[in-house]
């Protein structure tokens, strides 16, 4: 008995690779006018079921890319080449954050300005200290300008704030997310205060 499924198969997979096949060389030719077109692709199905039956191998393997046919189509008609495909537009972002890193460093004299943010990081932690130091005085009600104290408790402050600073070099991310939303936290009176003085 004759297994139809069986036997059909290898007809049904070179009926869909030349419809492939054909849709790509008339996808590469879609610049020129329908009628021209059509003409140019008039024989093409049949000589690529003739190409199917003289032997194994692929449609590709055997007459090259539907693009490099379409190519050849154009070339046997005297038509000048087909428009080269422009590739998709995308933006690295981490070339342009490169970029804008290297250009913020030329204007203060550094490679690159991360570079100088690493330089200021130092100064920021003292600065941390003797803030943290103000705000603390203020919330306990004592006066900041009472160097007999604020001093002392600045120095402690900031040598503490110098030490978290150092060890949050080594933090996983989300350790590091949450020192600089504390940061910000700590910033927010100052920045209340300055505004008020500026309204």
């Amino acid at each position: 008995m004759t297994n139809l499924g069986t036997d059909s198969q290898p007809a049904v997979n070179r009926a869909m690779e030349a419809s492939a096949y054909l849709a790509g060389v008339r996808a590469a030719l879609a610049d020129l006018p329908a009628a021209l077109r059509e003409d140019l692709l008039e024989e093409l199905p049949g000589h690529l079921a003739e190409v199917q039956a003289e032997g194994a191998g692929s449609l590709v393997e055997r007459l090259g890319s539907p693009v490099a046919y379409a190519a050849e189509l154009r070339a046997s008609a005297g038509l000048p080449p087909g428009p080269v495909p422009s590739a998709p537009s995308t933006v690295d972002y981490r070339e342009l954050a490169r970029r804008c890193d290297e250009a913020a460093g030329r204007l203060a004299g550094y490679e690159k300005g991360s570079d100088l943010l690493r330089d200021l990081l130092p100064g920021w932690w003292v600065l941390r200290g003797v803030f943290a130091t103000v705000l603390l005085m203020a919330t306990i009600g004592l006066h900041w300008y009472l160097g007999l104290v604020t001093v002392p408790l600045a120095v402690v402050m900031a040598m503490v704030s110098v030490r978290i600073g150092r060890a949050s070099r080594t933090w996983p991310l989300p350790a590091k997310m949450i020192m600089i939303g504390l940061n910000g936290l700590l910033s927010l009176p100052y920045a209340a205060s300055l505004l008020s003085r500026l309204s």
